[in-house]
């Protein structure tokens, strides 16, 4: 409410628009200290109404549309088609799927976070940091098409090139990223508490989502897909993030650094403009958001228990309808997991902004190695393994240690800040790289992936050796034709 404190105008004039956050006590001028102040925009019944009526609505005519392809077009529904989507996505979807996939919660709410913090420039280089990370994994995509085109998931190659120690690893490395990314999504669905009560950078090196288009799309189509996809994510945070953020500062909007956190400052502004009605429509961007890369995440993750733990270690000779059980099983017992997870999150004060910037200092050791997995054939095991363990160990030591040195305490507010994330970040990343860059392997390997065809689709018995001279390359090859020739399936060759 506008007024005069101290013989001057409450609030000033160049800020008369935003009277309603100005109050006079006691002859001072005094700007409110929170904009929401606890309180919410939006009813819990608009948010369960979003949350339901959307979650109703998609869930019933998703499965219509399976079940016209199934009756009329005659599609079959195979674990193979559950998991890797026939391998023949075209372009334009792998496109899409890239832009789904990398839409996350962060994406909407963190983007505004940082056009409110830094202006102009916090879009740009959040949506262009991330973007180009798409761009570049698109050659790994490539990679995956050519050496290992039968493959389910990343672990699957890592299992085949390096062995099992290092597919243990790996397999760790790639859980905890899908863990961390869904409860990155669910803390950002929480955060829509500003708007109802309903109770990094990024790292697609090991996320198995992205892993997943690659391995789903038609050869042609990956680059392709990969690249168009980069370039359409872009124009979503830069574009929301400079109109919401700086929206949000040009309205002098009386947010606090905990709201910013928890990525308020899109709610704050949208609520301002246009009403409830920006408020829903925020909500509902939101949840879209949540279902559609929360759905690559279930996926990644049935895909990753189900090929790489139930039909390596348990049971082997898996048929493609045990296969199908399982995945289904475990999309389900994932799912009610990683809600029990966000709200235990929330609950304890972890925030959006805490979850994005130590995203990269505890998963981020494994992106050079695998990276370096299709690129380089002298990368080994060892190496892989020393680089993901040494520095995810090095790089949560330098976080703490940052923290504690200029802000003299460790706690989830220290490690959130800048200063300690970019050099966890940086130290985790460097010295993963470092390691396997200084063990690489003296010598060509060749690994044959042999499939066998089990009636549903072919199944790789992976066979991996070391060969010191040319002969013995040469004999082992005319021996894996000889099964070919036996119509036992397919050799991919790769060093």
């Amino acid at each position: 409410m506008a007024g005069t404190g101290g013989g001057r105008v409450c609030p000033p004039a160049e800020l008369s628009f935003a009277g309603e956050y100005y109050t006079v006590v006691d002859g001072v001028c005094s700007r409110a200290s929170s904009f929401f102040g606890g309180k919410p925009a939006l009813g819990q019944a608009v948010g369960y109404a979003v949350v339901l009526g959307f979650g109703a609505f998609f869930t019933l005519f998703t499965s219509f549309l399976v079940w016209l392809e199934k009756r009329y077009v005659g599609s079959q529904h195979t674990s193979e088609w559950f998991n890797t989507a026939g391998r023949s996505v075209k372009t334009g979807l792998i496109a899409c799927a890239i832009v789904s996939q990398w839409t996350w919660t962060s994406t909407l709410l963190q983007s505004s976070n940082a056009a409110w913090q830094y202006g102009v420039s916090g879009p740009f280089w959040h949506a262009s940091g991330a973007a180009i990370q798409v761009l570049l994994f698109g050659v790994t995509a490539v990679e995956v098409k050519r050496k290992a085109p039968n493959a389910h998931t990343v672990c699957e190659i890592v299992r085949a090139r390096w062995g099992a120690a290092a597919h243990a690893v790996f397999l760790a490395f790639c859980l905890a990223t899908n863990v961390i990314v869904a409860a990155t999504q669910l803390l950002g669905g929480l955060a829509g508490g500003g708007l109802c009560r309903i109770g990094r950078r990024r790292r697609p090196g090991h996320e198995g989502g992205y892993w997943m288009s690659a391995i789903a799309a038609r050869p042609s189509a990956t680059h392709k897909g990969y690249l168009l996809g980069g370039l359409l994510w872009f124009a979503l945070p830069f574009s929301l993030a400079t109109s919401l953020g700086l929206g949000a500062l040009a309205l002098d909007l009386p947010l606090t650094t905990e709201e910013g956190a928890k990525g308020l400052v899109p709610a704050a502004a949208i609520t301002v403009l246009m009403g409830k009605s920006g408020s829903i429509l925020l909500l509902t961007m939101l949840f879209m958001t949540v279902t559609s890369s929360g759905s690559a995440e279930l996926v990644a993750v049935s895909s990753l228990c189900t090929y790489d733990i139930y039909r390596t270690y348990i049971n082997p000779n898996a048929t493609g309808k045990q296969i199908l059980r399982v995945s289904r099983a475990v999309v389900f017992v994932f799912g009610c997991l990683m809600g029990v997870l966000a709200v235990v999150l929330n609950l304890v004060g972890v925030s959006l902004g805490w979850m994005y910037m130590a995203m990269g200092v505890i998963i981020g050791p494994a992106v050079i190695p695998l990276a370096l997995l299709l690129l380089w054939r002298k990368a080994n095991a060892v190496g892989a393994m020393l680089g993901a363990g040494v520095g995810s160990v090095f790089g949560v030591a330098v976080w703490l240690t940052v923290a504690k040195v200029q802000y003299g305490r460790v706690d989830l507010d220290s490690t959130s800040r800048n200063a300690p994330a970019l050099a966890g970040n940086l130290a985790s990343v460097l010295m993963g790289g470092a390691v396997h860059l200084a063990l690489f392997a003296p010598k060509s390997s060749i690994v044959i992936l042999f499939c066998r065809n089990n009636g549903e689709g072919l199944i790789p018995e992976i066979i991996s050796k070391q060969w010191q001279d040319k002969s013995e390359t040469e004999s082992v090859l005319k021996m894996a034709c000889i099964h070919v020739r036996a119509g036992a399936g397919c050799v991919r060759v790769y060093t």
